[in-house]
């Protein structure tokens, strides 16, 4: 059976528990999401009971994945329970390129705007293009060439909105660490939310504030001890209200990478964390123009 026929037949027989049983859990999940049946519609969204080709994804929401040729390429399924492990998982029957796959790129397409967003889920992307924002999801792959050079053909801004956590923070320093000033990015508008399927909204930022999100978490695990504090990286990386030094590529700041790399948290070693501290410090303040101790 072609992926499109499964996609059509899981969307059918969702819709039909939606209209006759409004307490079947599939149904009850997407509505506590936040989804109605309009977006069941518009992304496909299925459910099957008993499929012997997508039986990989028993009793999950069935999501299928649209290249921009508006073609069914694959699956994923995402449980209704969060206790059950992976929440995702992706069809085994049909494999893709991952590196050169974004979920939502059709209907990102299609919205003809500005500027895309590039989230990490299925439902960061489905949540924000219900709020207006074109968006695409790179299910659990790498910010590619193929993917960058594909949204530039279709968009002339992309902003790149990982979750709002140090494995995201981590990623947006690593794609800027790649691609530069040529990219925009985001976090969620409320603080408190971990990603954009939590219902929130993006909100452009710096990659000054994501460095120093991603500094604040490491120092907080790693480097309780050492000299340098948070009201110190404040002044130097933004001053007033404004940035004293600009980074130019953030190299300097994604040095806390090594960090994180070389420190055994158990062990805490703390004479490989003071050198790093120091080479930082010094660095920074001879960019300033001051001479460091």
């Amino acid at each position: 059976m072609k992926p499109s026929t499964l996609a059509n037949k899981a969307n059918e027989h969702l819709i039909k528990k939606w209209k006759e049983n409004p307490n079947h859990p599939a149904v009850l999940y997407l509505k506590n999401r936040g989804l109605d049946i309009s977006d069941v519609r518009k992304f496909k969204l299925g459910w099957m009971e008993n499929s012997s080709i997508l039986k990989d994804l028993k009793k999950c929401i069935i999501i299928p994945i649209i290249d921009e040729e508006n073609r069914v390429i694959s699956f994923i399924g995402r449980k209704i329970s969060d206790d059950e492990q992976p929440k995702y998982k992706l069809s085994s029957a049909f494999p893709f390129n991952k590196s050169a796959t974004l979920f939502n790129i059709n209907n990102a397409i299609e919205s003809r705007r500005h500027s895309v967003y590039v989230v990490e889920g299925p439902f960061d992307a489905i949540m924000l293009d219900k709020k207006g924002y074109p968006a695409v999801a790179l299910l659990g792959a790498l910010f590619s060439k193929q993917m960058y050079e594909k949204l530039y053909s279709y968009f002339p801004t992309i902003v790149i909105a990982l979750d709002n956590d140090i494995a995201g923070y981590k990623s947006m320093l690593n794609i800027y660490k790649r691609w530069g000033d040529t990219l925009k990015f985001a976090l969620p508008k409320d603080d408190d939310k971990k990603d954009y399927g939590e219902n929130t909204t993006p909100r452009w930022t710096t990659i000054e504030e994501i460095a120093l999100r991603y500094y604040r978490y490491i120092r907080k695990k790693t480097l309780i001890r050492s000299n340098i504090t948070d009201e110190w990286v404040n002044f130097v990386l933004f001053g007033e209200g404004k940035a004293i030094y600009k980074v130019k590529d953030v190299r300097d700041i994604i040095n806390f990478n090594i960090i994180e790399e070389k420190i055994d948290e158990e062990q805490k070693i703390e004479g490989i964390i003071e050198l790093e501290i120091r080479h930082y410090k010094k660095h920074i303040l001879s960019s300033l123009g001051v001479r460091g101790t």
